[in-house]
């Protein structure tokens, strides 16, 4: 058999993959996977993301446990390719941990109205997540207990961080640009005994009424704190 050097590496490098314990992606052919759909759809519960313009993933109701982990700032980008029918990323499934990834759905500005990240799986986490642009929020959530560590919102046509499930934690991120009437970070009425601590906006962040018990402390924003929840704390928070 006559094998050239790049039919040998790829070969090489497929073996080594299936001994990894997590599964690569790579959109330029260079891991086990070309996309991360393909590798949730395969039950891998560790994905490791390589940097590139990735297509939208659907983590589905029952997809639990799974683990995603991109290559860090804006080099690792899923983009809805203009396709205003699809969120960037859909979180249904639970106990997830999605870390250093990059979420883009209105290219060119077009806008149309879907959210970048739209979650609605419990018992999640994201760490280091960034929404360039969205056609509505950036991060919707309805899930509980979802927890938000150092994620920033770039540009929103809606909400930066939309919150209706109860128990989230949101501590040292960051919401800039939102458009219209749209809120930097918004509690809805289902977002009771949340957590918002250490983050700054360039706008408004809103406990709205029903999102009780919650905690809002050391946060810094532009268009100041709104508390007309009932028996939150809402302390040591400056605009400027």
């Amino acid at each position: 058999m006559n094998w050239t050097t790049a039919a040998l590496q790829a070969v090489v490098r497929q073996t080594v993959y299936r001994m990894l314990p997590y599964a690569v992606v790579d959109i330029n052919g260079w891991g086990r996977y070309h996309t991360i759909q393909d590798a949730i759809d395969a039950d891998h519960k560790w994905i490791v993301v390589k940097a590139g313009t990735h297509p939208p993933f659907n983590l589905a109701s029952g997809q639990d446990n799974v683990k995603i982990e991109g290559s860090g700032g804006r080099s690792c980008i899923v983009d809805n390719a203009s396709d205003t029918s699809v969120a960037a990323a859909v979180i249904a499934g639970a106990g997830y941990r999605i870390s250093d990834m990059c979420f883009y759905t209105a290219p060119g500005g077009a806008g149309g109205g879907c959210h970048a990240v739209s979650i609605s799986g419990s018992a999640g986490w994201f760490f280091r997540c960034m929404v360039l642009d969205a056609d509505l929020s950036a991060f919707s959530c309805t899930g509980q207990e979802v927890s938000f560590h150092q994620c920033e919102v770039i540009d929103s046509d809606g909400n930066g961080f939309y919150l209706a499930g109860a128990r989230a934690m949101l501590v040292g991120c960051i919401s800039q640009a939102v458009s219209g009437a749209g809120t930097a970070f918004y509690a809805d009425s289902a977002a009771d005994q949340s957590l918002f601590v250490a983050n700054h906006s360039h706008a408004t962040m809103v406990l709205a009424a029903g999102a009780d018990n919650s905690l809002g402390v050391a946060n810094i924003t532009d268009g100041g704190f709104t508390d007309s929840s009932t028996g939150s704390t809402a302390s040591n928070n400056e605009q400027y």
